[in-house]
């Protein structure tokens, strides 16, 4: 008998061990239930991120994105794709800034606070962080 409870107090502990673990959050619903801002932006080991200072991003479930910088909204479109987990941003705007975050970028960390790209094809030393607003 104690064999037996041994065994199964094993298997169920080797069994509840091996769960399958949780799903990483969808990047589309953490960026439509939030507002955000630039927490991070380098590029080769300088920091850009003051250049973003008071900018708000509004992300929309119809991929449109509007950035607001205290005075003008700027208008763009965004997108994921799931398979490459990839994100990518164009916005229209005359800003260096605004342009510069305009590409695609490898989704690198989705937590409900915090956004983390990579720009891993021509660039791995570009970062892009986006914090809740």
């Amino acid at each position: 008998m104690k064999k037996l409870f041994l065994i199964i107090t094993i298997l169920a502990f080797t069994l509840s061990a091996c769960r399958k673990p949780s799903e990483l959050p969808d990047l589309t619903g953490l960026l439509i239930s939030k507002e955000w801002r630039v927490n991070l932006v380098t590029d080769n080991g300088s920091n850009y991120t003051y250049l973003y200072n008071g900018m708000k991003f509004t992300f929309k479930a119809d991929s449109t994105v509007n950035v607001v910088d205290g005075i003008t909204t700027y208008a763009g479109r965004w997108s994921e794709d799931r398979l490459r987990q990839t994100f990518s941003l164009d916005i229209v705007s005359p800003r260096f800034e605004l342009d510069f975050i305009s590409q695609e970028w490898a989704i690198h960390l989705k937590t409900p606070g915090q956004l983390q790209f990579r720009d891993n094809k021509f660039t791995p030393t570009q970062e892009f962080r986006l914090n809740v607003f």
